[in-house]
């Protein structure tokens, strides 16, 4: 854990999700203090303490703080949280938005220009890690935008991060290139089920494939993390198959505005958006295996 101090009297936090919950705790556990809002009342109740307020709405935090983090899971919910009656930039004070949520990069840069004409400056900063690396505090962060906000911003993201890369100083690159590590974990994601079910259907158990790939050249930091999840059948939240399928919807979006081709990525989305409709969605994105373990029954 990194023993970042405090450089200011307190920080806004929106949205505590799965991920925004855990990187609150440990921006808590390095010494800031925090005003925090959630749209459920029982989110914030979660947290105590005296470096601890709860907003009744984030124009309460906008009037309280120079910075304030969003994470939130939809474009949408960016907008409301910052722009709409009650929103934070009704607020007065607040003067840097840091965005951790993972949207488009053309959504991105729409969120910032209405930021500027707000008089505030906006970090795009999307993570990867999921649940697990925002419990442990070792998430990896992608961050673009104006120089100066981003080395203002590095004491606050080192409190809930292992590595960042600063990605370039136009708001957007953050989120191409976290479009880029989605579009390559889902289609891994996808490959390792499609492959396990083909050697099931040889005889081939999944704890000898775990044991033979994760020593071959067909091994990948997918298959390495999540195979023993699917080994135990544990498809407990880390990524759901419903954020699984946002992140490719992300994917095919940056690539039609670039003209740039996604095969792969375009039937990855469409498992993704099957196993979420016959299976429950909000499981971890490593049960789209069981997509083709019903397939291959019928077969």
């Amino acid at each position: 854990m990194n023993n970042t101090k405090n450089t200011h009297k307190s920080v806004g936090f929106i949205g505590l999700g799965a991920m925004g919950s855990s990187v609150v705790t440990n921006m808590l556990k390095n010494g800031f203090s925090l005003v925090i809002y959630d749209i459920f009342k029982e989110a914030m109740d979660r947290f105590s303490g005296e470096n601890t307020k709860k907003a009744s709405s984030p124009t309460e935090i906008g009037n309280s703080v120079e910075i304030c983090f969003v994470m939130v899971n939809t474009y949408s919910q960016c907008k409301s949280a910052l722009f709409d009656k009650g929103g934070l930039l009704a607020g007065k004070k607040c003067k840097t938005v840091v965005l951790l949520s993972t949207v488009a990069p053309d959504e991105a840069e729409d969120l910032q220009e209405e930021c500027v004409a707000n008089g505030v400056q906006m970090l795009d900063c999307p993570v990867s890690g999921g649940t697990r690396g925002a419990a442990e505090g070792t998430l990896t962060l992608m961050a673009a935008g104006d120089k100066k906000i981003y080395e203002f911003c590095i004491p606050f993201l080192k409190s809930f991060s292992q590595r960042i890369f600063f990605v370039g100083e136009k708001v957007g690159m953050g989120q191409s290139m976290k479009a880029v590590n989605q579009l390559l974990f889902g289609v891994q994601m996808v490959a390792m089920a499609e492959a396990v079910v083909l050697g099931q259907k040889h005889g081939i158990t999944p704890e000898l494939i775990f044991e033979v790939i994760s020593k071959s050249s067909g091994s990948s930091n997918v298959f390495l993390s999540r195979m023993p999840s699917v080994i135990k059948r544990d498809f407990s939240t880390k990524s759901t198959l419903d954020i699984q399928l946002k992140d490719m919807n992300i994917c095919l979006r940056a690539g039609e505005k670039k003209r740039s081709p996604l095969f792969l990525a375009t039937v990855a989305k469409e498992l993704y958006k099957l196993a979420g409709e016959k299976f429950d969605p909000r499981e971890d994105s490593s049960a789209v295996i069981k997509l083709y373990e019903l397939f291959a029954e019928k077969a």
